[in-house]
């Protein structure tokens, strides 16, 4: 009794499948008309052993199981009276590269709500910077703060373009300062800490409150350039200085004030 019980609630979960997926298939609906057969010829076979509610509960539903398949098979006439909506479209640009990806807005403005960019690239087969550009196009979303901004400013030698790099992460503000105010402080680390790390600098930089990009730390980085006098006997440093140039001038001047400390050495 117990495997009976067990097979049919198989093969009415099977039954509920089938109806749902494989309508129109005959071959399979067909497939589980023979199983739901199969069961019935079993359950003829041990009648003595089903209890009479569980049996005509058995009698009731197989031959509708097996009538439900067969309305299955028949063909349906309830074909939609519209055509499917277009989710994505394939925009030429005239440009070299692949086409331009434009998500149908009406799809974006009530899903967007709901899911976002990373989560509908995935459900929509593209790029979470896809999704979130064609909600701008939209309008649905707000364009993000620029990357860099340029200024100008009137110097000496005429007018001078300065780029102010900024911050690109939602969570962190990216600092306003300027090429040289950075280098400034840069060069106030190195001369206070020459083996600090760029890790550490950056640190360093969070703790003043500057948020600052990789690639304005590296470039920098690379116009610090730190000049030091050592001596050699006592390995004691009589000057060092981090400057922006390495110019002789510049070297001269640090040894000047270095002798003017610690006196003149006997060689150099």
């Amino acid at each position: 009794l117990k495997s009976i019980v067990t097979a049919f609630n198989q093969l009415k979960e099977d039954i509920r499948v089938a109806l749902l997926t494989q309508e129109g298939n005959i071959p399979a609906l067909e497939q589980n008309a023979h199983a739901c057969k199969r069961l019935w010829s079993q359950i003829e076979e041990h009648t003595a052993i089903i209890p009479l509610p569980q049996k005509e509960v058995l009698a009731r539903s197989i031959p509708s199981m097996i009538q439900a398949l067969d309305l299955a098979k028949r063909p349906r006439d309830d074909f939609p009276d519209v055509q499917p909506m277009e989710v994505k479209t394939l925009e030429y640009t005239g440009q070299r590269g692949h086409s331009r990806i434009v998500l149908n807005p009406e799809v974006l403005e009530a899903t967007h709500h709901h899911q976002g960019p990373t989560e509908l690239g995935r459900l929509f087969n593209v790029s979470s910077r896809t999704v979130r550009r064609c909600l701008v196009d939209a309008g649905l979303e707000k364009p993000g703060q620029p990357v860099y901004v340029d200024f100008v400013r009137e110097t000496e030698s005429g007018l001078e373009v300065r780029r102010l790099y900024l911050g690109s992460s939602r969570s962190m503000k990216g600092s306003y300062l300027l090429d040289e105010d950075l280098d400034d402080i840069m060069g106030n680390i190195l001369e206070s800490f020459p083996n600090i790390g760029r890790r550490m600098i950056d640190g360093q930089l969070r703790f003043l409150g500057h948020h600052i990009p990789c690639s304005r730390l590296q470039q920098s980085y690379a116009r610090i350039v730190v000049h030091g006098f050592i001596d050699g006997y006592l390995r004691f440093i009589t000057a060092i200085r981090a400057a922006n140039n390495n110019n002789a001038e510049t070297v001269c001047r640090l040894f000047q004030e270095g002798v003017s400390a610690n006196g003149l050495p006997s060689h150099v």
